[in-house]
């Protein structure tokens, strides 16, 4: 004899208990459930990416405020970058693909001076090698924002200590 009982769904179960709750404990479940799936998604996140995506977070809230000077946002910024800064060799070791990215993010919120003027310090530690170096100077003359004479800066420091090494090999 066939089981005439269908097998319940679990799922129907969750959204009826869903339905039964306040409009604010279903507001709270689901951050905490975001809070939980977001959690996860960071454990594969090298130690910057963690920090940038805070950062990021910040600046998203921040790009929606009309006047940023006396937002706490502001102020979290400038301790995550300055947490970065402390420690340029754990920078070092980050792929070249992860802080090209966060040096893209600072240049396009060159706009917002009281954010650059945290994240600069930790902008020039983020490029290591020439090459790097001279994309990133590439980039900020490209942005036309404050930052372009910086850029035109480091490519002429660039152009000037290749000609002295030139200058050197061709002495010896």
């Amino acid at each position: 004899m066939p089981d005439t009982n269908p097998t319940p769904n679990p799922y129907s179960t969750i959204l009826e208990r869903f339905g039964d709750l306040t409009e604010d404990d279903r507001r709270q479940l689901l951050r905490e459930l975001t809070a939980m799936v977001d959690q996860d998604a960071k454990k594969d996140l090298s130690p910057l990416e963690k920090a940038w995506e805070e950062v990021h977070q910040y600046l998203l809230k921040l790009s929606r405020e009309p006047y940023i000077d006396d937002q706490i946002e502001l102020y979290e910024i400038w301790d995550i970058c300055d947490i970065l800064r402390d420690d340029p060799d754990s920078l070092k070791k980050e792929t070249w693909e992860v802080r090209q990215k966060v040096i893209l993010e600072i240049l396009a919120h060159d706009e917002i001076k009281n954010v650059v003027v945290s994240m600069e310090d930790l902008l020039y530690l983020l490029a290591v090698t020439d090459e790097e170096k001279r994309w990133m100077a590439e980039h900020m003359v490209d942005r036309y924002g404050y930052m372009t004479q910086d850029g035109i800066k480091i490519l002429l420091d660039l152009e000037y200590d290749k000609k002295k090494k030139m200058t050197a090999q061709d002495q010896a």
